[in-house]
């Protein structure tokens, strides 16, 4: 069987405590539409990207349906409810990724400019790397301190990244992922149960793919869309 698909994995389950909003995180309007549309867009827009798998809460998988259909993402074929923890959204998402992928991208719907570039990037280190996550180094100095706050020492900020979505993988190291998620005390993301058996490639970012988490942030990005030409923005289906 032939393994050419590329599927990805959008996390949009989110509760959003930090952004101070009732509705959600994923559904917060971002410039009159919901935050997760973003991410629908840029992976539906993608050439190689042959399906999309949205894992959203329990209690909004109606809503996410209706804004996949009124859309137009025909390239969403599930959406799944997700878990408690981020890992276990992405494990329902993995169990839904078909075995004809190749490659998996696993996103955040809370990072709403990952553009076509980053995407790009990622796929490309996949053709010599099983996993490729993208990431920005650091401007500032970097200092590690103890517990109370006394620096212990500093960073070589070259070395060190801030590490975003989308995420890509091999589609055979889903198992393994899946295996080790139930041994990890705790998961910050999929590179970080991988890391220590696998050469995981870091790809260069872009400073626009900002994670939306307070309410500052969500100002950012709404300053964004509106800087972006009004051609490319989000319409809904009339």
């Amino acid at each position: 069987m032939r393994k050419n698909k590329i599927e990805t994995v959008i996390l949009a389950a989110g509760k959003g405590r930090r952004l101070k909003k009732s509705t959600p995180k994923p559904f917060v309007k971002l410039n009159g539409l919901p935050l997760l549309a973003y991410s629908l867009k840029t992976f539906q827009a993608h050439p190689k990207v042959t399906s999309i798998i949205l894992v959203t809460g329990k209690g909004s998988i109606r809503k996410a349906k209706e804004i996949v259909r009124k859309m137009g993402f025909t390239k969403v074929k599930a959406v799944v409810s997700g878990g408690k923890k981020r890992i276990d959204s992405v494990i329902r998402g993995l169990k839904e990724v078909s075995k004809q992928a190749k490659y998996v991208l696993i996103h955040d719907s809370a990072r709403p400019f990952a553009g076509k570039r980053i995407i790009d990037g990622v796929l490309k280190a996949l053709s010599k790397y099983k996993m490729a996550i993208p990431g920005n180094t650091f401007s500032d100095t970097v200092k590690e301190t103890d517990f109370s706050g006394i620096v212990k020492k500093t960073l070589v900020r070259e070395n060190l990244y801030r590490i975003q979505t989308p995420q890509g993988i091999h589609s055979l190291l889903i198992p393994d992922i899946i295996s080790l998620s139930k041994k990890a005390s705790s998961v910050y993301d999929e590179a970080v149960l991988l890391e220590k058996e696998e050469k995981v490639k870091v790809v260069k970012s872009d400073s626009a793919n900002i994670k939306v988490t307070t309410p500052e942030d969500l100002a950012f990005a709404e300053f964004i869309t509106q800087k972006q030409s009004s051609k490319n923005r989000l319409q809904w289906k009339k």
